[in-house]
């Protein structure tokens, strides 16, 4: 069975594609990415529940309340477990109100329809989330789509393929932007521009991404001013200017995706093997690691980037770390660890628990309603 924790998780198995790709209908697939996904989960460092962490400074409740509203995927234990892939909701006063926008009944994938969404982005205005929804097609696979958050209806703009992955909306909401393989390149790294209700794509930026596949990246990443392309490379954040002509080696690294540009495109969060989040500055390259135990994943800005969405992974084995005998083994299924949704300062000081989440649902993805420049 496929297990996703969050979409650290789908960034990690983009390298993992083309040996997806050739197992995928044999019987030697489930077994072998099950491992790999396996050795992805106990070499992100989301959170040994067992290992001591230092004292976490709390952010005040009245600084959370007066931020924006947040969309999250959001999944139960029982469809974390199974389908890995979450309903969408959205939290409010600093995260205490739900509001559930698109839901799916079943717990288990069926072919040729969508379960669930692996990532949120919202619109400017609020009207539309765009979404990389979940569809089973004797695999795994990803649909771009947009929900309105008045009626939840869901409009799919792609046929669906693993690695097409949602980038961003243009200013007015009218277009969203999206990233595709190729029959040349197995990874998503070009990049298509299409009306929000369906229509023709059209390529953007196709010199600066062609210049960028040269060096063999792997994800590509659009800054929000359109001035910049980031990429992940095998052990590096390469940069291109989309009217320039030269690539830049940004950062070296063993970085793994999703890069996320800060609202003003000066900063990107991404995280790096076990060492867990990073902010790297984009004019001078300098890395600032948020934590010191490589317990989060970062997945979000907030408006004023001063504040940034972490997942980050619970378990209940730290409650009986020291009386496992107290625990029946037939009920040791219940203490597999989950993740929750918490808000870190930028510079990795406070850290706090938003108080929506509950014990085994994972939140898979979440986003800050962000102006766009």
């Amino acid at each position: 069975m496929f297990v996703w924790e969050g979409r650290l998780m789908r960034e990690g198995r983009k390298r993992q594609n083309v040996l997806r790709r050739s197992l995928s209908r044999s019987g030697l697939a489930s077994v072998l990415l099950s491992l790999l996904v396996g050795v992805a989960v106990a070499g992100c460092g989301g959170g040994d529940a067992s290992q001591p962490t230092p004292p976490e400074k709390p952010i005040p409740r009245r600084e959370l309340a007066a931020l924006p509203p947040i969309a999250v995927a959001w999944a139960s234990a029982r469809k974390a477990r199974i389908a890995a892939a979450g309903d969408v909701i959205v939290v409010r006063g600093g995260g205490r109100h739900l509001h559930r926008v698109a839901s799916w009944k079943s717990d288990y994938p069926r072919e040729n329809r969508s379960y669930g969404v692996f990532d949120v982005h919202w619109a400017p205005g609020r009207r539309f989330l765009g979404v990389s929804l979940a569809v089973w097609q004797s695999d795994p696979n990803t649909k771009i789509a947009t929900i309105s958050t008045t009626d939840g209806t869901i409009t799919e703009l792609t046929e669906g393929a693993w690695d097409d992955s949602f980038v961003e909306w243009s200013h007015d909401a009218s277009h969203v932007l999206y990233a595709v393989s190729t029959p040349d390149d197995p990874y998503p790294n070009k990049l298509l521009s299409e009306p929000t209700e369906g229509g023709k794509p059209i390529e953007q930026a196709a010199k600066a991404t062609r210049r960028l596949r040269r060096h063999h990246v792997y994800s590509v990443y659009p800054s929000p001013d359109g001035k910049w392309i980031a990429a992940l490379s095998e052990h590096a954040i390469l940069m291109t200017k989309v009217a320039g002509s030269k690539v830049v080696r940004l950062a070296p690294g063993d970085f793994i995706g999703p890069l996320i540009w800060s609202p003003d495109s000066r900063r990107m969060l991404v995280h790096r093997d076990t060492t867990g989040p990073y902010v790297i500055d984009r004019q001078r390259g300098a890395q600032h690691r948020l934590t010191r135990n490589g317990c989060c994943e970062a997945v979000g800005w907030s408006p004023d980037a001063r504040k940034i969405l972490v997942l980050r992974q619970v378990s209940d084995q730290q409650k009986i770390a020291h009386r496992p005998a107290k625990v029946p083994r037939k009920d040791w299924e219940l203490y597999r660890p989950w993740t929750e949704l918490w808000v870190m300062d930028a510079d990795g000081g406070r850290l706090t628990r938003l108080p929506f989440n509950r014990p085994h649902w994972s939140v898979l993805a979440a986003d800050w309603d962000t102006p766009h420049p």
